[in-house]
């Protein structure tokens, strides 16, 4: 599974993306009548982590 993994990573360093977060949100509440959220969520991003790691 981890090799799986290191497939979808491959040439990144793992840290997150401000944008692909907010164009993930906007994909959710696009649903029309029937969206998979209702509201962005708060407090859903953070780099604390990966921060952390790279420190």
């Amino acid at each position: 599974m981890m090799g799986e993994v290191a497939l979808l990573i491959e040439g990144s360093d793992g840290t997150l993306s401000i944008e692909d977060a907010e164009r993930t949100v906007a994909t959710l509440l696009a649903g029309g009548s029937d969206p998979v959220i209702t509201a962005p969520p708060e407090g859903a991003w953070t780099s604390v982590v990966t921060d952390a790691a790279f420190n």
